[in-house]
């Protein structure tokens, strides 16, 4: 398993989190996500653009490619043999495993909070404004999904292009007496049923 620290600090372990080995980064700025492809093939996500390993973390290379030169990226999604890197105003994909990327549209006027793909073409994103949007043309075209009746959504998985769960904070949280609170979709987010979960924060 891989792992980054707050401080951005890269680690890696073989023997399921008994012990951790720090990892050379290759770069004094601290990387916002990291995701590991296969044991030997690992991505360390932003600020800017991404760095890749292909010898499980001994070293790390920039990809040159210049669809990552502009647009910061905070976190990625793996989808199928797809991975998604993303910021508030940058959508990627690549689908040979991190080597090139290609920029993917964004909802109208948004930038994104969180999105979440089940392969290259369906997805879901989350933005700012609360609102929550789903394509299926690989983010050429997005299309609003309003039912969810607040604007404080913070985090999306979904399962299938049916089913799903969206984790809801601020002042939705009143209505049902916690703060654990996640909606659920089971018709492709037409409609949402709210579940208290925990007392505390859900992500």
């Amino acid at each position: 398993g891989f792992a980054i620290d707050v401080g951005g600090g890269a680690f890696k372990t073989t023997n399921a989190g008994s012990s951790w080995q720090i990892l050379n980064t290759g770069t004094s700025t601290a990387p916002q996500a990291i995701a590991a492809l296969t044991d030997t093939t690992v991505l360390l996500i932003g600020p800017t653009g991404v760095r890749r390993s292909t010898d499980g973390g001994n070293s790390f290379a920039a990809v040159t490619d210049k669809d990552l030169k502009k647009g910061a990226l905070f976190n990625v999604d793996l989808a199928g043999d797809s991975v998604f890197a993303f910021g508030s105003k940058a959508l990627r994909v690549s689908s040979d495993g991190g080597q090139a990327w290609r920029k993917v549209g964004l909802p109208r006027r948004s930038r994104l909070q969180a999105v979440d793909f089940l392969d290259a073409r369906t997805g879901f994103a989350l933005t700012e404004d609360g609102r929550l949007w789903t394509t299926t043309k690989g983010g050429r075209k997005w299309k609003d999904v309003p039912a969810i009746g607040t604007s404080e959504g913070f985090a999306i998985s979904t399962s299938s292009p049916g089913s799903g769960y969206l984790s809801v904070g601020g002042t939705a949280d009143n209505l049902f007496g916690g703060s654990g609170l996640a909606f659920r979709t089971t018709d492709g987010g037409r409609t949402w049923q709210p579940q208290l979960v925990a007392r505390d924060p859900v992500s």
